[in-house]
């Protein structure tokens, strides 16, 4: 019993030492890789940098001691390779020129300190490669197109009342056989009458919906309908001045009969087409600009002319006479003409670092 409670000291001391050297304390103990960070990672042939390399929060550089050198072969000059030191020594910079020897791909940056390897950045490298310019082609045909102006029932049919009212509709079909693509902003009218020597543009969409919504508002029917609501209220007002209560309650169902049943009906036999109107016009009008490629299939647009741009013969009905008003429609556009394409060679890059 004495040499087990003797040899019980040694057994705690050989428990100690062994916790104290096992693998996780040792792994611990061990100082991390610091991993690089290196800033810009993409170098365009040609171009002088300043390249940052970032180490870790807990690791510092030693400037007088680190140098930055390319990989042999990659093209890169970073000059004597003495880096400068900044952020407390986090940081290193260094100025490096990526010559016309160098070839598109990826390289590495090695930093070593003392002839020791601390790590490896790596570094992309593009090239851009011009397309020889070519030059702006002249006398480049035109797209087609083939139009008419739709008669006055056609357009408030589509459009309504206030529309066909102020404006000209127009069906424009375009066909692009010019060998090449085109952006068509609008579409233009060179009128006859030689005392106006600019192209005359058709009516954006905004001008149109802003006619159509300002019919909405103050348009016979709403402005009935807004009567028929308020007279009801102004008629219950005169209800007191009955003195005879049958007179008084004959009044007020009279009343009653004109603010429900007779307003509802108003809306049911006359009824707001204005929502959509305001839709077809959206969805049919030239509103906004769109490319129409070579050789595809033709493509219908419509727009509007407003009639009181010819004063008082803009009244006519006759599309014949209104197509001789507006002369020839031309395109607003301009064809699509690549000048100066350029080929970019690169490959993905990813850091990597050895430990020191």
């Amino acid at each position: 019993m004495k040499r087990t409670y003797s040899s019980l000291p040694l057994v705690l001391a050989l428990c100690t030492l062994v916790t104290l050297i096992s693998p996780s304390k040792l792994m611990a103990q061990e100082s991390p890789t610091p991993k690089y960070i290196v800033e810009p990672n993409t170098l365009q042939i040609g171009d002088t940098y300043d390249v940052y390399i970032k180490t870790d929060p807990v690791s510092t550089f030693d400037p007088t001691k680190v140098k930055v050198t390319p990989s042999n072969g990659s093209g890169i000059n970073c000059g004597n390779g003495n880096p400068q030191g900044a952020d407390n020594n986090h940081v290193l910079t260094i100025k490096c020129e990526v010559t016309s020897g160098s070839q598109p791909g990826t390289t590495k940056l090695q930093i070593k300190e003392e002839g020791k390897m601390l790590g490896l950045v790596d570094l992309t490298i593009i090239s851009f490669r011009p397309v020889a310019q070519q030059p702006v082609p002249k006398n480049i045909d035109e797209p087609i197109v083939s139009w008419k102006v739709l008669d006055n029932h056609e357009t408030r049919a589509a459009f309504g009342h206030y529309v066909s009212k102020n404006y000209y509709c127009i069906e424009a079909t375009i066909t692009n056989k010019s060998g090449y693509d085109y952006q068509v902003e609008n579409i233009e009218f060179k009128l006859p009458d030689t005392s106006i020597n600019t192209r005359v543009p058709a009516t954006t969409l905004g001008m149109a919906r802003a006619t159509l919504e300002r019919g909405h508002l103050i348009g016979w029917r709403n402005e009935s309908l807004s009567a028929i609501k308020a007279f009801g209220p102004i008629l219950t007002g005169f209800t007191p001045f009955f003195k005879v209560q049958n007179h008084q309650l004959l009044f007020s169902k009279s009343i009653n009969i004109f603010s429900d049943p007779f307003e509802k009906g108003f809306e049911a036999v006359i009824p707001d087409t204005t929502i959509p109107e305001l839709q077809r016009l959206n969805d049919q009008i030239l509103s906004e600009g769109f490319i129409i490629r070579n050789s595809s299939r033709p493509i219908t647009k419509y727009v509007l002319f407003p009639k009181g741009f010819f004063g008082s013969s803009g009244k006519k009905d006759n599309p014949i006479d209104i197509m001789k008003e507006l002369g020839e429609a031309h395109l607003s556009a301009s064809p699509i003409i690549f000048l100066n394409s350029r080929e970019i060679n690169s490959t993905l890059s990813t850091s990597t670092n050895s430990s020191r």
